[in-house]
């Protein structure tokens, strides 16, 4: 699963700059931050947009985004498979979760 983080970097780099990303987006900077860092989740639409800027498949990054925000990690996994996306690693037990290779 493509990571809020992994996501915002590629898209910035397609626009130059995290700034200019945002202004493309109409989003603020400082929300992006907080995406980028994990303290807010990730709009579907949101990653969808970012998605198309940086090149990548954006139904797949709304998708993932969707299960991310899911808080029970059997539901992530059921909303995973039904959705044919990769099951997502499994909560560390202080609320970080850790992104295999």
């Amino acid at each position: 699963m493509e990571s809020g983080y992994s996501l915002i970097e590629k898209a910035s780099q397609a626009c130059g700059s995290r700034y200019k990303l945002a202004k493309a987006l109409q989003e603020d900077l400082s929300f992006l931050g907080k995406v980028a860092s994990g303290k807010n989740p990730m709009p579907p639409s949101l990653a969808a947009r970012m998605a198309a800027i940086a090149g990548v498949d954006a139904k797949r990054a709304a998708m993932e985004a969707v299960v991310s925000q899911e808080k029970n990690y059997e539901k992530q996994i059921a909303l995973a498979q039904a959705l044919g996306l990769p099951v997502p690693p499994p909560p560390i037990s202080n609320g970080v979760t850790v992104q295999l290779a």
